[in-house]
C-alpha cells in the first residue's frame, strides 16, 4: 500500500533519534507508561506522548488503562504489533503512519477507551461464553439497546454467532466466532464494521 499523503520518505538514518529510542523502549518494555519511556530513552514528554498517540490511532499501541492527573502522563500502553526494528513513521499531516520493516501503511483509526462499554464487550465476548444483549449490557455497563446494536452489528459482519430464543430479541444469545485480537472494532452508526487488529501472517 502507497504511503498516505504527508508521510515522510526518511531512511533509518534520517530519522529523528528520539523516535528510534522511543521505539526501541516500546519494544524492549511491552507495557509501559508515557513517563517509562521517558525514563528509559530521556526524551521529552511532549515527545513521548505525541508519539504514543500517533502509533495507538494506528494500531500499534492499546491503552490499557487511561491514569488521572496530567493528561498523558501516567497513560499505560501495550505494544501490540511489533513489526521490526524500524520505527513506525507517522504523516505529518496525521492521516496514518507507514511501517518501514513491511511497506505498509495504516490510516489513523478512531479508538476505543479502555474502560469504554464496547471495548469492556468486547473482551466479555472474547472471554469465552455466550451473551444477551441484557447479560452483557449489565456486565459492561452499557444500555439494552446500545448492546444490542453492538451485537447485531458483530453479528452481521461475520463476528458473531447467533442462536435465536424462540424469536425474541431479548433472548437471542451471542457467542464470539472471529477473534480477531484486542482492539474492539469499529461500529459505525450506520453499522459498518471496521477492524483495526493486524491480520494473522
Amino acid at each position: 500500500m502507497a504511503r498516505p499523503i504527508g508521510a515522510t520518505t526518511q531512511s533509518r538514518a534520517e530519522q529523528p533519534a528520539g523516535r528510534e529510542a522511543l521505539w526501541l523502549a516500546m519494544r524492549f518494555l511491552t507495557v509501559f507508561t508515557t513517563e517509562d519511556l521517558m525514563d528509559a530513552t530521556e526524551q521529552s514528554f511532549a515527545n513521548s506522548y505525541k508519539y504514543c498517540s500517533q502509533l495507538l490511532k494506528a494500531g500499534y499501541l492499546r491503552l490499557c488503562q487511561r491514569a488521572n492527573g496530567e493528561p498523558g502522563r501516567l497513560n499505560q500502553y501495550r505494544l501490540i504489533r511489533n513489526s521490526g526494528a524500524l520505527p513506525p513513521i507517522p504523516a505529518k499531516n496525521g492521516s496514518g503512519t507507514y511501517d518501514p520493516n513491511t511497506g505498509e501503511t495504516h490510516l489513523a483509526q478512531e479508538i476505543a477507551a479502555p474502560d469504554s462499554g464496547r471495548q469492556k464487550s468486547w473482551d466479555l465476548l472474547r472471554a469465552g461464553g455466550s451473551h444477551t444483549a441484557k447479560s452483557l449490557s449489565e456486565q459492561a455497563g452499557i444500555t439494552i439497546e446500545g448492546a444490542r446494536r453492538f451485537l447485531n452489528s458483530l453479528a452481521g459482519a461475520g463476528y458473531l454467532g447467533v442462536e435465536c430464543g424462540n424469536g425474541r430479541a431479548d433472548y437471542k444469545r451471542y457467542w464470539l466466532v472471529r477473534n480477531s485480537g484486542d482492539l474492539c472494532p469499529v461500529v459505525r452508526r450506520n453499522g459498518a464494521v471496521q477492524e483495526r487488529n493486524r491480520p494473522s501472517p
